[in-house]
């Protein structure tokens, strides 16, 4: 099983995710059969990540770079 973050903290099974729905420019709506999660995800990076077969390892480059976005306050790259 694939899980993707949707959240800080917060996973749901790919394989479970049933639709998504654009709310405003940085956010969206994650539906699964029993459950509605919000995600901090814009709706065309969330779209992105779940049509990608294998999610890479961020590179040492990537990680600091999300680490100083987290820092100054940004949730979502």
């Amino acid at each position: 099983m694939k899980y993707i973050e949707i959240k800080n903290g917060f996973s749901v099974r790919i394989d479970a995710i049933e639709a998504v729905e654009k709310v405003g420019e940085l956010e969206c709506i994650v539906r699964t059969q029993f459950n509605t999660y919000d995600s901090t995800f814009p709706y065309n990076i969330m779209l992105q990540l779940l049509e990608r077969e294998d999610v890479p390892t961020p590179t040492k480059v990537e990680e600091e770079t999300f680490n100083i976005l987290k820092e100054m306050g940004v949730t979502s790259p």
